[in-house]
């Protein structure tokens, strides 16, 4: 081993200090770090093909203070009038609190951070108490024309927290993350759409006690971003999770919703099926975020060659009878194909990192960007989509390009690109992620597997919905948010 590859980076191992750009940016906990391991440096440093100086001397850390002050747009009056309606404690125009909560975890996002660029902050945050507050928001922004934009847990990577037009935004998390009723008979547990992932499966898991139930639950959906994402963020992004493939996507698990919007409030029914007209939550899933306010769901409980390897996780849930009848007709299929059983220990080693995705924040502060991308495709359009997608990364000097599928259908599966260089102009980056995007869509992919489209990929939805299409979809804007007041700015290239 060289010295080259011997050398580890100093890592960044600090709290990020107190309203810094770097408390918004990093991503979870900011007592806990989880660095790329020495295995996956060698990697970079030989594949980017590294000076000997890229991990000596840090670019930036976003660590500074935020310490200067960003007027708001709001008039005086607004201020006091949603003072009213949610209490003073609960209406911030502190330029860190309107920064923050402007804020996702999008690789763009986190180099403007990094250089202090502030381009798009929310005029107001607010922290509605009930449902009846969210109303009360939504319908006074609607008389006065103030755009609402609506916060979960913060984790989204599309740019779909962006508050393009100022006006307000609406934090779910902070009261709005509760546990409403658990029907055990009915197998069904209604919640708030600001409860985040832990909070969720915890009280499921110990339903027994919390709730007087016969049996625990699970509810069965696991993103990387689990410990920090809203249950409502995961089902109007049309989520999947690290086990949708038997627990069905964020979509599949929600019988029920309840969603504000400036025409009013909108509630569906709970049953499990029904063969009268269009389900309208299906409706939700198209404008929930740029035209209304979710608040309340009701969720189901429920060949080897040398240097071409290729690794397969497997895990069930289940009785014990049902897991290892998985885990034996696993076994038989993976071998008849050519592979070879390797335990239970890296399934095991990957479920301690699973929710840990902090590598990307000590990579950009030596300079080196990490991002990733995803698609749904088809089995007969898979290795076209991958081929042209990797040639596409591949083809920018000195860029490395790793691909996995995470989800499998019958008909298909999903391709998550992540791919890594060293830059960090903004605007280069831009314009190459956007040919990223481009090249997935006219190989035949989706614009997004799990992620969401938010504003990232809006550009393209039109070329991948078609016309006809994203006329319904205005149309349902139009009525359900006629003065365009939610989320307005370019969210799925509507409005």
């Amino acid at each position: 081993m060289t010295e080259k590859q011997n050398s580890l980076p100093d890592w960044f191992d600090e709290v990020p200090r107190e309203k810094s750009y770097r408390s918004i940016f990093k991503f979870g906990d900011p007592k806990i770090f989880h660095h790329p391991s020495p295995k996956m440096v060698q990697a970079m440093i030989k594949r980017l093909n590294l000076p000997d100086e890229q991990f000596k001397q840090k670019v930036s850390t976003g660590n500074e203070v935020i310490d200067f002050e960003f007027s708001t747009g709001i008039d005086q009056v607004h201020v006091q009038a949603f003072q009213e309606m949610v209490g003073s404690k609960n209406v911030s125009t502190e330029t860190f609190e309107r920064i923050k909560f402007s804020t996702g975890q999008a690789a763009e996002e986190a180099l403007r951070l990094r250089d202090h660029q502030v381009d798009y902050v929310t005029d107001l945050v607010l922290h509605p108490r009930t449902k009846e507050e969210i109303a009360e928001i939504v319908a006074y922004c609607n008389q006065h024309l103030i755009p609402v934009y609506v916060y979960g847990g913060g984790s989204s990577v599309t740019l779909g927290l962006r508050p393009a037009k100022g006006g307000v935004t609406v934090v779910l998390s902070t009261h709005l993350n509760k546990i409403i009723e658990l029907n055990e008979l009915n197998q069904t547990v209604t919640v708030q759409a600001g409860i985040l992932g832990p909070d969720l499966e915890e009280a499921l898991n110990d339903a027994p006690r919390r709730f007087g139930s016969q049996h625990a639950y699970t509810c069965g959906h696991f993103p990387q971003s689990f410990l920090h994402s809203s249950v409502g963020g995961w089902f109007v992004t049309l989520g999947s999770g690290q086990q949708s493939t038997y627990y069905g996507d964020a979509v599949d698990l929600v019988l029920a919703v309840e969603v504000v919007t400036p025409v009013g409030t909108i509630r569906t029914w709970d049953f499990p099926a029904s063969a009268c007209g269009p389900n309208v939550m299906e409706f939700a899933f198209a404008y929930s975020g740029f035209s209304g306010s979710l608040i309340d769901q009701l969720i189901t409980l429920l060949g080897f060659k040398p240097d071409q390897r290729c690794l397969c996780l497997a895990t069930a849930d289940g009785d014990k009878s049902f897991t290892r009848n998985v885990q034996r007709r696993m076994k038989s299929i993976c071998k008849k194909r050519g592979a070879f059983y390797l335990g239970g220990s890296p399934a095991k080693i990957w479920e301690k990192g699973r929710f840990t995705v902090a590598e990307r924040e000590d990579l950009m502060d030596y300079g080196v960007l990490i991002d990733t991308l995803e698609t749904s495709v088809k089995w007969d359009n898979l290795h076209e989509i991958h081929q042209k997608v990797r040639a596409y990364i591949k083809n920018r000097p000195d860029t490395m390009c790793a691909t996995h599928a995470s989800h499998f259908y019958p008909q298909g599966t999903n391709l998550y690109f992540i791919y890594s260089f060293v830059g960090t102009n903004i605007e280069e980056y831009l314009e190459f992620q956007q040919g990223i995007i481009d090249t997935i869509v006219e190989s035949g992919g989706t614009p997004s597997h799990h992620h969401g489209i938010g504003r990232l990929a809006s550009p393209v939805i039109e070329t991948y919905l078609g016309k006809e299409n994203m006329d319904v979809l205005k149309a349902l804007k139009r009525y359900f948010d006629p003065n365009n007041i939610m989320n307005p700015g370019g969210v799925l290239g509507i409005s």
